[in-house]
């Protein structure tokens, strides 16, 4: 016997300062809908994750769910899309030439064009806010990036940068992303707790280790604060920690389901949240002796 867990979710969007106005605009399915990434186009439509075709594909659609539109089809994974600022491209992972690396594409899925040489470990990317750069981790446990056009990667960390901090970035820093402003350049690091976030200062000084934020993490738009998702309690709901300090603070008010991921759009006016359940069933597995 064999234990098999299916994850069925949707994406519900909602205004920032309201989050009584929720609602999804996907239907529930086993189709994994938003697990792999969600992420706001500059002209308000949701690029997102999807196993609709049978595949793990990244789609677009409007706002409120209408005009699905499938924007890649080839065989393997395409997983979590980051939209430029200025609207040129999803850069996204894909393993479709044998190893997961970093791909960019058009908005209307043309023109895909692979941007790492290397394969890439943990699945993701992140985009820095000139659209300049894409930041990656190596299978090496490595912290690069490489140019939105493609080429060689480079250490995030150059050396004199590190010469001006404090004290050395800790050993397997990852999935690095700069903050908006670029003053900072945020990412996961190991504590006794598991991982947790930490902030680089680019002009050097000391390192904020946030040892209470949790690695699903993000930039605001504005830079002013991360965003994050929590299930103590077993109830999932995002909050907001302003860098200036204070207590975080909720956005939403979910009394059910688990967060898979999340987005916001690059105004800081809407929420994307792909929600569901995990589902479990014991799958009887047999096996047939040659004669």
């Amino acid at each position: 016997m064999a234990i098999r867990n299916e994850r069925r979710s949707a994406i519900w969007t909602m205004p920032m300062t309201d989050a009584a106005k929720a609602a999804p605009i996907t239907v529930e399915a086993s189709a994994d809908e938003g697990t792999s990434g969600v992420a706001w186009a500059p002209d308000g439509r949701n690029v997102y994750t999807t196993e609709a075709s049978g595949n793990p594909d990244i789609w677009i659609m409007n706002a409120d769910g209408t005009r699905r539109v499938q924007l890649t089809s080839t065989p393997g994974l395409d997983l979590f899309p980051r939209v430029t600022r200025d609207g040129r491209f999803i850069v996204f992972v894909s393993d479709r030439d044998g190893s997961e690396r970093a791909w960019r594409m058009a908005l209307d899925g043309s023109a895909a064009k692979r941007i790492t040489s290397e394969p890439i470990g943990r699945h993701r990317v992140a985009l820095s806010n000139d659209d300049r750069w894409v930041y990656y981790d190596t299978t090496r446990g490595e912290s690069r990036r490489v140019s939105i056009d493609g080429g060689e990667g480079e250490p995030t960390f150059a050396a004199d940068m590190v010469a001006k901090l404090s004290e050395p970035v800790p050993r397997g820093f990852h999935e690095a992303w700069p903050s908006p402003d670029g003053v900072f350049i945020a990412g996961h690091f190991q504590t006794a707790g598991g991982e947790r976030m930490l902030l680089v200062p680019t002009a050097g000084g000391s390192l904020r280790k946030l040892e209470t934020m949790p690695p699903n993490a993000t930039w605001t738009p504005d830079g002013r604060s991360l965003v994050f998702f929590s299930g103590r309690g077993g109830t999932f709901n995002m909050l907001r920690q302003p860098l200036a300090g204070g207590p975080a603070t909720p956005i939403t008010q979910f009394t059910s389901e688990q967060i898979f991921a999340y987005a916001l759009s690059p105004d800081q006016k809407q929420l994307a949240v792909v929600r569901g359940r995990v589902s479990s069933d014991v799958v009887l597995v047999s096996s047939v002796e040659k004669q």
